[in-house]
């Protein structure tokens, strides 16, 4: 059976192929959310191959550090490779965002980039809060800040896609794919309840932060064609273990029809066009 640590292991080249471009933009406009400084100690957790960690250091600068933490040794690879690429200076490590091991109040700042999905609530607002520095009366110094990017509702693409997998997927499953059925993503609350920015702020606050501002925004990611877009999508742990748990015939037959329900998103040159709400939050300690 497979952990959570090794969840990503198996994905990880084809997540830092697929998925990792499309994270760019919103990872850049939340490192502008969080409007971090030099000699700032950041956490970024969750942090999958390192986008939003190594978008970090330039700002902090040789005086700051930054720290990326992850379940995946996999991911964490693709970290360390990159950030040595960038000459950049960033700890990767494994770490449990539901169980940071860091003392209380290590950073200044903690980011997550679409990184408490798979993660129960009750267990990783109180780790991210416990870490972030409190507010120091005699000096004035703010308590630290809390900023993430989550995904709003679900594109129609995306629903398309999961709409088939449910509906042409093996009726007995793995034992490994029975599990992650029932611990991946779908089958978490963040994306079912938490996809208002409304909601997202209450549950924030509902944890102990303070000055909980939330907001939506809405990318267009183009994908080349058709194919591509599978690719993406099957670059998750559950998707890419229900599509390989088909006979070769019906992975032909999924492909088919995934084409035809792709037809009313189609741009230019064959093109797929999503439309995706991203929350983004800023909160305090």
């Amino acid at each position: 059976m497979d952990t959570d640590e090794a969840r990503f292991d198996s994905v990880a080249q084809n997540y830092e192929k697929n998925v990792t471009p499309l994270f760019r933009g919103p990872a850049a406009d939340l490192i502008e959310l969080a409007a971090l400084q030099p000699g700032e100690k950041v956490l970024d957790v969750a942090t999958g191959p390192g986008l939003a960690a190594l978008l970090a250091a330039p700002k902090v600068g040789p005086t700051g550090t930054v720290v990326g933490v992850d379940l995946s040794e996999a991911m964490l690879a693709i970290a360390r490779q990159k950030a040595a690429k960038e000459s950049l200076t960033v700890e990767f490590v494994r770490g449990d965002v539901e169980a940071l091991d860091y003392p209380e109040g290590s950073f200044d700042v903690v980011l997550s980039n679409f990184g408490l999905g798979t993660t129960e609530p009750g267990k990783s607002l109180p780790s991210v809060r416990r870490v972030l520095r409190t507010p120091d009366p005699a000096s004035g110094k703010p308590g630290g800040r809390f900023a993430l990017t989550h995904w709003g509702p679900t594109s129609r693409p995306a629903q398309a896609f999961y709409d088939l997998m449910r509906k042409r997927r093996v009726g007995e499953p793995t034992p490994r794919l029975e599990w992650l059925r029932r611990t991946d993503l779908i089958a978490r609350p963040w994306p079912s309840e938490y996809n208002t920015p409304e909601v997202l702020a209450a549950l924030l606050t509902a944890h102990g932060f303070k000055e909980v501002q939330a907001s939506v925004r809405e990318y267009t990611f183009t994908f080349a064609d058709t194919e591509v877009y599978l690719e993406m999508s099957l670059s998750f742990p559950l998707a890419r273990a229900e599509f390989d748990a088909l006979s070769p015939g019906n992975q032909r037959m999924f492909k088919h029809e995934f084409n035809a329900l792709m037809a009313p998103f189609r741009g230019p040159n064959r093109s797929i066009l999503s439309k995706d709400a991203v929350l983004f939050a800023m909160a305090h300690v």
